[in-house]
């Protein structure tokens, strides 16, 4: 591929149409002139023959870095002499993104290996892609040294690993208080629930998981679960009365959970409390 603004000898072909053969001899009847960009312009050189026995009909002409230097090159002419044309050359160049220095010298290109341990001292003003080995100065950026969580601040705990827990250790181990949303399922809850607003409704396992052991005497109803158990031995297990008394039996219907005096006036009849 030819390079911006670099010099190059480019060759073209002189067809002799008479012969259908490439002419030979015929360098000092050509009249060479070149296009750059749109814009044309007469090379400073002159064409020569190459090879009059071996390429015949073959001629170059050396062109200047300056002739070069655009992004398109048409080369083409003609001969004073009847019957010959000259065919045109054209050149794309790689539009001047390629260093005119050799690749691996300074200013080139890099080469795998070669340049491997090439230190960049001037600025980079676009993307770097690759590893870099080390960084001294960084304008406008403060270099990272060290341990870099040692921004996140000082730890509330022994050290910042200990204020953070692992994925595992969430999972099967106990957390002190959570402030914010729980996302997924929770295994259970020990202490306090400030409130749930929304969202949550019971489950079957969840009430099958009640303990329904009977809570004996009317003093040890002290929570929900036990006051529903007794509530439903109430209704559903043995009881006996008399014309002034009613016991309460417990599951074996043997033992007496409770007993409450009963009165009958004749119009009103009337049960005190179990105790």
């Amino acid at each position: 591929m030819p390079i911006k603004n670099q010099a190059i000898t480019i060759t073209y072909f002189a067809l002799d149409t008479a012969t259908g053969l490439g002419k030979t001899g015929d360098a000092g009847n050509h009249t060479i002139r070149a296009v750059g960009d749109g814009t044309e312009f007469t090379p400073a050189a002159s064409p020569a023959e190459v090879d009059s026995s071996l390429m015949k009909g073959v001629y170059k002409l050396a062109l200047t870095a300056a002739e070069m230097n655009y992004n398109a090159v048409t080369v083409h002419g003609n001969s004073s002499t009847s019957g010959i044309v000259l065919y045109p050359v054209q050149m794309l160049t790689e539009r001047g993104s390629i260093p005119a220095a050799a690749p691996g010298a300074s200013g080139g290109l890099f080469i795998a290996g070669t340049n491997a341990a090439t230190v960049i001292t001037t600025s980079l003003t676009t993307h770097f892609v690759g590893t870099i080995d080390t960084v001294t100065t960084l304008t406008g950026n403060t270099a990272q040294t060290g341990d870099n969580f040692a921004r996140l601040g000082a730890p509330a705990g022994a050290s910042i690993a200990a204020d953070i827990q692992t994925r595992s250790t969430y999972a099967g181990g106990a957390v002190a208080s959570v402030t914010g949303n729980v996302g997924g399922s929770v295994g259970s809850v020990v202490g306090a629930v400030g409130s749930v607003t929304a969202g949550v409704a019971l489950s079957a396992t969840g009430l099958d998981a009640i303990a329904i052991t009977d809570p004996g005497a009317p003093a040890n109803m002290t929570t929900f679960p036990k006051m529903l158990v007794g509530l439903w031995g109430f209704f559903f297990r043995k009881k006996t009365m008399t014309a002034t008394q009613m016991k309460l039996y417990a599951a074996d219907d043997a033992t007496v959970n409770a007993t409450a005096a009963v009165s009958d006036d004749g119009t009103t009849q009337t049960a005190g409390r179990p105790a």
